[in-house]
């Protein structure tokens, strides 16, 4: 769902002195089939020396979702497709945590609707 893109984008980032401590959190499950993805992700960070600032939590579901939200200072859910409705913005929305998307799908309107446009569209 472009999880590469916010990588390669916090990767970016964090190269500028003003986002050295920059962390990652990647939320959500996974199938097997996600596995060998997942694991290049992991090596690329690794061989970055960043390994140590992102955490991977599989589980999003209840306190952990609670959780989650209460340490998220701005969320981004890099669909490259869009999505037709974005739940997850409008719990990120309702905790007063800003999120960065691409202009796609439902999420325009949804972006729009906050008051506070900050659209990522990312160079493929």
């Amino acid at each position: 769902m472009g999880l590469g893109l916010l990588v390669e984008a916090f990767l970016q980032l964090h190269q500028r002195p003003e986002f050295a401590d920059l962390t990652l959190i990647i939320c959500g499950g996974g199938t097997p089939a996600d596995g060998p993805f997942l694991r290049r992700i992991r090596r690329k960070l690794r061989a970055s020396g960043l390994e140590s600032a992102v955490e991977f939590r599989p589980d999003f579901s209840g306190p952990a979702r609670r959780s989650f939200l209460a340490e998220t200072t701005v969320l981004s859910v890099p669909s490259i497709h869009g999505e037709a409705f974005g739940a997850f913005l409008l719990e990120a929305l309702a905790s007063g945590i800003p999120v960065v998307q691409p202009r796609l799908g439902g999420f325009v309107e949804l972006v729009e609707e906050s008051g506070e446009e900050f659209w990522w569209n990312p160079v493929r």
